[in-house]
């Protein structure tokens, strides 16, 4: 994806866990979205290490993670970017 490349919306549904480093995901979805735009993500619930597929990702190292970049939980599911002062 071309690194200029930026969202209103970007939904990450029951797909992060499936990464290792799933942090460096987190921050490059980040980096394309909008200020003011939604990030869409189930993993602040979702707490599944039943399919070998998974790779740990609880939900309050989720939540941390989103609030260090500046995507602010609204719902359980939905982060908002803070806006950027320029």
């Amino acid at each position: 994806m071309p690194s200029e490349m930026e969202f209103d919306v970007v939904i990450a549904m029951d797909c992060l866990e499936h990464f290792e480093n799933w942090p460096a995901v987190l921050a490059v979805l980040e980096r394309h979205i909008h200020n003011g735009g939604v990030l869409f993500s189930n993993n602040g619930i979702l707490d599944d290490m039943h399919h070998a597929e998974h790779y740990p990702c609880k939900p309050k190292a989720f939540v941390a993670k989103c609030v260090e970049l500046d995507l602010m939980p609204v719902t359980e599911i939905s982060y908002i970017k803070r806006q950027q002062e320029v």
